[in-house]
């Protein structure tokens, strides 16, 4: 069975493996990931383990990903599904009964302020800013923009740091929280709900933003 072997380097850059790391993870040797790199060939069994490696079909393996996508056109069904979503998070805040809860600058702040640190620590500031820049192709598609899978490794480390910032942000709070003594029995409560906010924004930006804006280019450069 025939695979892309530059499809497969490059999803294996997305993921931030060697091939040693790919092999560990499909169940395959050194050696089979990299014949399978070099020209293309493995039996069913092999190609199906490296597809759900990677969460993908054995077939999209073959597909090359296209060398510029976009037509520049208004991306209604990205506005309309983000619209939504954030009527359904705007419902469940109002389920919740108090919303001012939800809402503390300084928890914004820090986990929109950290994750782009250590993105600009791992990939630069120039790759950072980029990556951030890229949630306007939400509202509009980019105009044939060329080689757009460089994005796709700074995206899933940004999510990675999303989670990682938002934790961190929540365990200092919790801490300040419980060793305050200006904590009482009364607002000890509401020092627990603040310091969760960091970890709630991180996972709003993480899975309603980032990772469709992820999976919109992974999906365009294999299909659209």
């Amino acid at each position: 069975m025939n695979v892309s072997p530059e499809k497969i380097k490059q999803l294996r850059a997305e993921h931030g493996w060697s091939q040693e790391q790919l092999g560990e993870v499909a169940g395959l040797s050194y050696r089979t990931v990299q014949r399978i790199e070099k020209d293309g060939n493995g039996s069913p069994e092999t190609i199906m383990a490296i597809a759900s490696a990677f969460s993908v079909t054995p077939d999209e393996l073959s597909m090359e990903y296209k060398p510029t996508i976009g037509n520049g056109a208004v991306n209604w069904s990205g506005i309309s599904g983000l619209s939504l979503c954030v009527l359904f998070v705007g419902w469940m805040i109002v389920l919740a009964g108090n919303g001012t809860l939800f809402f503390d600058c300084i928890s914004l702040v820090l986990v929109i302020g950290m994750p782009l640190a250590l993105l600009a620590m791992t990939c630069g500031w120039k790759q950072a800013l980029e990556a951030l820049s890229l949630v306007r192709w939400l509202f509009v598609e980019p105009s044939a923009a060329p080689f757009t899978q460089r994005h796709l490794p700074v995206l899933r480390k940004l999510i990675i740091y999303l989670y990682s910032s938002g934790g961190i942000c929540t365990l200092f709070g919790l801490v300040a929280v419980f060793t305050s003594p200006e904590t009482t029995s009364n607002n000890i409560y509401l020092g627990t709900t603040v310091a969760f906010l960091t970890m709630i924004y991180a996972a709003v930006m993480a899975e309603l933003i980032i990772r469709p804006l992820k999976n919109k280019i992974t999906y365009m450069l294999s299909f659209n």
